[in-house]
């Protein structure tokens, strides 16, 4: 009997974020309420989809599932990176799917490579397609622990070149539109049916092979289901499990003699980011309504081991041969000229242009790393190809064997510089490439603003590693692709004004160490990476809201080795204003003694001379708080909150009736509180909030009932909050109790979360809910079915399981 296997395939990508500078993903105040767009869509999708929730008829939790054991699935390698420091335990549990999917479908797993990083390869040149696939695939290898079987292509979007790269380097299969196909035959036929206007069936797998190749370079490929993955992502049909699943089922022949494969293929954002609940929808489907319809979930390549294809298929060449994709129906042209895909009625002038300008510098880089890079490596672009080895592990150690294997001249701190620098240009040139700086609609979106500074420090690099200017050609070159915002400009505009305002040169990263001495105890390792620093002759003060700092710091790229010093003096008012002053030159003998005297001299009541105090920097930089990263200027604002926070905490006089009281009768009266008035009691609301979460850790088993009940008098007075510090504080307290309770299951510990659970809802204390929900599900479903623990701590666990919202059958 024919049987029906059903595959869905998710891919996970958003494009890399981080600062080129620092190697830190910066506030984007779009991604609102979290700081940054990966962390949003992390909370929305890629943690959720890692324990999706299954309700009982009570709207109870009754059931984890871990969607990815289930999914075909790919993430992007610079995506997994950023998630594997920001959300280690989440991060593991995507590698743990893999590997229960590699048991449940023998020694096939769920997750395929990605090319690094998102980049269009039909429009690469063919060295850095060879890099991106083997970049791809030894991001892989680190992460996975297995050798992946396919490679998700990105955007789909490929032509007969980049489907022989993929067969060269060994992989079974890909996965396409149909609208990719040009045409299809049985094997062993000679008559070829076409399928470019339509007509594929996408229910099995079909043989490509290289044009020439006679068959020797050959892949599988899979067209997905066109209309069932556009329902995915237009339709929400993620809400009705039940309902979609009747509707994979119709999409089987039920007179076929053969098995058969329905398969859909969306971004993986669709669970989740795109559609609320749709990891939840995801897993009933998976986990329960396609087993009951005798559907058998897999993957495409145990799917593969077991389904020969029996068909041969040929894919359009497109455009000028550039191939096709599956997000323009131009097929490449969204990545390299106004096609109007994405345009959202604004002009696409600017895409031509600015892909011109970056093939340009390309080009340039290329020349400087083969002249420059010649000097130092065997063999420059094979080093390149081995890199990834330290973007993966840039411990000293692993540097250490990549220079051994790699350099030419002798392992020098000179040459090793000059090698990192010359790789990390590269990999540069290749970030500026990344498929979204091209999607959207205009060259200052944050997208193609991230590839410009990827653009700006690669040619950074060319310069301080073999003095080539190339800088004013980009952005001439920019300057022909037109913005559709007159306060931009043009690419030039964006360059310049967004682009270069995250470049963090070696004086504006010895200013950001110096502001750093004034407010946060000097900590060297604060606030910058990957520059590490160390201060010589520090001096501090503070005397009557004047707070000084001189001394000398010495700082590191962490990437590329290099190494800087700097003299600095830094000041801040009583007004908040701030001001840094750095400079190169090594202060003469006993400058930094004598600059510190005279910073010490101003607490023994000598009048402070800003100009006089830096006139020993003279020959350096003026930097002021503007000049700080927006992220370190919040990390010192923040500091500085702290500590008028401290002041209302100890404030004798944080009455919260009194407060409450005003704040209730002029909502009775139907009366306004006056704007000062409401910023004070809501002030003393949130510091009352963070005193008694402080508190908790000292003091667990305190009643929490009056934060229910005042939050519930805040909240009917028309008061805001709580804030996000409070919510922060809370959820760290929580986190604790849930530490210990791990470590100590017992009924003093369970009692303290219930206590959580139950006050948190009323006082609107909800940030920590979800995932201390989770969390308490998997101890409790981990505990031993008839063990000690779960007889003697019945009443405990099923008070805690009540508050929480999980089933007692759990």
């Amino acid at each position: 009997m024919a049987k029906r296997y059903f595959c869905i395939h998710g891919h996970f990508y958003q494009p890399p974020r981080e600062n080129p500078w620092t190697e830190t993903v910066e506030r984007q105040p779009s991604a609102r309420p979290e700081h940054d767009w990966n962390r949003r869509i992390a909370r929305e999708c890629y943690i959720p989809n890692s324990q999706a929730r299954l309700m009982d008829a009570h709207n109870l939790i009754s059931e984890l599932v871990n969607n990815y054991q289930y999914l075909s699935f790919d993430f992007g390698p610079t995506l997994l990176a950023w998630f594997e420091k920001a959300y280690p335990h989440d991060y593991r549990r995507v590698l743990e799917a893999d590997k229960m999917s590699v048991a449940r479908l023998p020694g096939h797993g769920n997750a395929m490579a990605q090319a690094y990083n998102h980049m269009i390869l039909p429009l690469a040149k063919p060295r850095d397609l060879r890099t991106q696939i083997l970049w791809g695939l030894a991001d892989f290898r680190h992460r996975f622990g297995r050798e992946s079987e396919a490679m998700w292509i990105p955007e789909t979007a490929c032509n007969d070149a980049v489907l022989a790269a993929l067969a060269e380097h060994g992989l079974k299969y890909a996965v396409l539109a149909p609208t990719q196909a040009r045409r299809v035959r049985k094997t062993g036929a000679e008559a070829w049916t076409d399928v470019s206007a339509g007509g594929l069936d996408p229910r099995r797998p079909y043989l490509w092979s290289a044009p020439g190749s006679e068959g020797k370079k050959s892949l599988a490929l899979f067209f997905y289901d066109a209309g069932l993955s556009h329902a995915v992502a237009f339709e929400k049909v993620m809400t009705n499990a039940k309902g979609w699943a009747e509707r994979i089922a119709g999409a089987f022949d039920p007179h076929a003699a053969e098995d058969q494969l329905v398969h859909i293929s969306t971004d993986g954002e669709s669970y989740g980011h795109h559609e609320k609940f749709g990891d939840m929808g995801l897993a009933h489907l998976l986990a329960q309504e396609l087993p009951k319809r005798g559907i058998e979930v897999v993957n495409y390549a145990a799917y593969l081991a077991g389904h020969a294809p029996a068909w041969e298929a040929e894919v359009k060449p497109g455009e000028g041969g550039l191939g096709t994709s599956w997000s323009c129906s131009h097929g490449v042209s969204r990545w390299s000229d106004a096609c109007g895909c994405g345009g959202e009625g604004k002009s696409l002038a600017w895409r031509r242009p600015m892909r011109e300008a970056l093939d340009w510098l390309r080009d340039h880089l290329a020349l400087t790393f083969e002249r420059e890079g010649g000097k130092v490596l065997r063999d420059p672009w094979a080093a390149r190809d081995a890199y990834i080895a330290v973007i993966l592990d840039r411990s000293d150690e692993s540097v250490g064997r990549f220079m051994a294997e790699q350099l030419k001249a002798g392992d020098s701190p000179d040459n090793r510089v000059k090698a990192l620098r010359l790789l990390e240009m590269q990999r540069h040139a290749m970030l500026m490439y990344t498929s979204c700086g091209w999607f959207f609609s205009d060259i200052s979106g944050i997208e193609a603003v991230q590839n410009l500074q990827y653009a700006a420090r690669a040619a950074e690099l060319a310069h301080l590693v073999a003095g080539v200017e190339l800088e004013k050609g980009l952005a001439a070159r920019l300057k022909s692709a037109p913005s559709n915002y007159a306060e931009v400009g043009s690419g030039e505009g964006a360059y310049r004004k967004l682009a270069l305002a995250g470049r963090m040169d070696e004086d504006r990263a010895a200013a950001h160490h110096a502001v750093a001495a004034l407010f946060c105890d000097g900590r060297q390792d604060w606030p910058m990476e990957p520059a590490q620093a160390e201060f010589t002759g520090l001096a501090r003060l503070q005397t009557d809201g004047i707070r000084l700092a001189s001394g000398r710091v010495a700082l590191r790229d962490a990437v590329t080795g290099a190494r800087w010093e700097r003299t600095f003096l830094a000041a801040a008012l009583p007004d908040y204003t701030v001001t840094a002053w750095v400079s190169a030159e090594e202060p003469g003998s006993g400058g930094l003694e004598s600059l510190a005297e005279r910073v010490k001299a101003v607490r023994e009541g000598q009048p402070l001379d800003l100009q006089a105090l830096a006139g020993a920097l003279a020959k350096g930089r003026r930097f002021g708080f503007e000049d700080l990263l927006a992220d370190e200027r919040e990390r010192i604002l923040r500091c500085l909150v702290e500590r008028r926070r401290q002041v209302w905490e100890d404030s004798p006089l944080l009455n919260m009736d009194e407060c409450l009281g005003l704040a209730e009768q002029h909502f009775k009266l139907g009366l306004e509180m006056p704007p000062g008035l409401r910023g004070q009691t809501e002030a003393a609301l949130d510091a009352w909030l963070l005193r008694r979460a402080r508190g908790f850790r000292e003091r667990p088993d305190e009643d929490l009932a009056d934060l229910s009940a005042t939050r519930a008098r805040a909240r009917a007075a028309g008061l805001s909050g709580p804030s996000a510090a409070a919510e922060e504080e809370w959820e760290a307290c929580a986190v604790w109790v849930l530490d210990s309770l791990e470590k100590d299951f017992s009924a003093v510990w369970l009692r303290r979360l219930a206590a959580l659970a139950g006050m948190a809802p009323a006082a609107n204390l909800t940030r920590w809910r979800y995932r201390a929900q989770n969390r308490f599900f998997e101890m409790i479903k981990n505990l031993p079915p008839e063990g000690d623990e779960k007889v003697r701590l019945v009443g405990e666990i099923d008070e805690a399981a009540r508050l929480l919202e999980i089933s007692a059958d759990a």
